[in-house]
């Protein structure tokens, strides 16, 4: 394994990879998919053929939103196969995409008709079929967490950096709310309430015994300390840092309120970042009812971003000192976009603007979630998040730059895409 300034030095080489040319931090926000100026490179165009993928994975979430998503960009995504260990799920979820069923899953890497994968699996097996995808030469996007554990995680990265890098093979990590619509508002929003000083995340989502995703194995091993949260929290660490920048330091509590999810369900924390910031999380997935909340309050006023009762997207409100206060509605939305990304970053090797979710911004992501659960493992301690970490993820560096003009805040990040954040 690389020491941990190998591995940053090895990020940073491959980060030219991602973006040569570039000057200076770019601005994650000028999105090429939408109309916010953004120009697309000119030194290529894009090819003829669509992109021809392979879904690894046939389950709900495979079935319930990559499906969607790959017919309706089919203009640019053409499935051409979808694995599972089970061939009825794959002969089901092929019909629908016009695909090749297969449980074979070495005739999908080595097939040249493929040029990536899409992985729609347990985040337990997820690493291992990343890696096999990166030996067969195929492009990978996968799913969010990166893997079970932060230094899994870590090892992911510099296998991938060490033997994949340089051969152009590109990497996405999934993450919407880097491209959810409402980041823009938010941003507006946070730029007219001065300068941010407290911070209160709230987040009660229902986990129940019903639900058709409680009887994925890893959610249900008492071992696995913080499933839940592992897997659900990186959307709210995402938006935290695309609002604040990477944080400090947390102090975490967790415990277990459902009889259903042997390991944790329930955490209160403290965040701490620099420029006296602070504020709190707290979050459970054994509520009976739905919130989600984040409140800022600033020199100047204050904003708070809800999910909206009865119906998808979120309300913002905003109360500024002196001045008119203002609602908006904000839809759910940022899917598309953020496939499309995955899309030209194989098209465009050169974007400067495409690298919102490499594996390094996932990580980030991570690291904020396994220091809440190891300071609830140790009944609150003060944990402080490794700056070496962090020091190579742009997306958050990039947000304090957009902002309106404090030193804390500026661009809002609301991920929508799944129902446990």
């Amino acid at each position: 394994m690389l020491p941990i300034p190998s591995l940053i030095a090895a990020v940073k080489a491959t980060m030219l990879l991602y973006a040569a040319g570039r000057s200076g931090r770019p601005n994650p926000y000028n999105d090429p998919y939408s109309s916010d100026g953004y120009q697309r490179p000119t030194e290529s165009a894009p090819p003829a053929e669509r992109l021809n993928v392979a879904l690894l994975g046939a389950g709900i979430f495979a079935t319930a939103s990559h499906a969607p998503m790959l017919q309706k960009l089919n203009k640019n995504i053409n499935c051409v196969a979808v694995w599972s260990r089970t061939y009825g799920n794959a002969a089901s979820l092929a019909t629908k995409l016009g695909a090749t069923p297969c449980t074979d899953v070495q005739q999908i890497f080595n097939s040249p008709n493929i040029d990536a994968v899409i992985t729609a699996m347990p985040i337990d097996v997820q690493p291992e079929y990343v890696l096999k995808a990166m030996h067969a030469g195929k492009h990978v996007y996968s799913e969010k967490p990166l893997a079970t554990t932060l230094q899994q995680a870590k090892k992911l990265i510099e296998t991938y950096e060490a033997h994949f890098a340089s051969r152009n093979i590109a990497w996405h990590v999934a993450g919407q709310s880097r491209y959810d619509p409402a980041v823009r508002t938010a941003k507006q929003a946070l730029a007219d309430i001065g300068t941010p000083f407290l911070v209160n995340m709230k987040v009660r989502a229902p986990f129940l015994k019903s639900s058709p995703h409680s009887d994925a194995m890893w959610r249900n091993s008492p071992e696995w300390y913080g499933g839940m949260i592992v897997e659900a929290f990186v959307h709210g660490s995402s938006m935290l840092r695309g609002l604040f920048g990477n944080p400090i330091s947390v102090s975490a509590q967790t415990s277990s309120r459902t009889k259903h999810i042997p390991s944790i369900d329930t955490m209160t924390a403290q965040v701490r970042w620099p420029e006296e910031l602070h504020g709190s999380v707290s979050l459970t997935y054994a509520s009976t009812a739905h919130c989600f909340e984040i409140e800022v309050v600033g020199s100047e006023g204050r904003m708070a971003l809800m999910r909206k009762e009865g119906g998808p997207g979120y309300s913002l409100e905003v109360e500024i000192s002196g001045s008119k206060s203002y609602k908006h509605d904000i839809p759910f939305g940022g899917a598309e976009t953020e496939m499309m990304s995955f899309v030209e970053r194989i098209r465009y090797a050169n974007d400067p603007n495409n690298n919102r979710n490499t594996p390094v911004e996932a990580l980030a992501d991570m690291q904020m979630v396994e220091a809440c659960l190891d300071s609830g493992k140790q009944n609150g301690v003060q944990v402080f998040l490794d700056p070496q970490v962090t020091q190579l993820a742009v997306y958050a560096d990039a947000a304090e730059q957009a902002g309106g003009g404090n030193s804390n805040g500026g661009a809002g990040v609301v991920a929508s895409e799944t129902i446990l954040l």
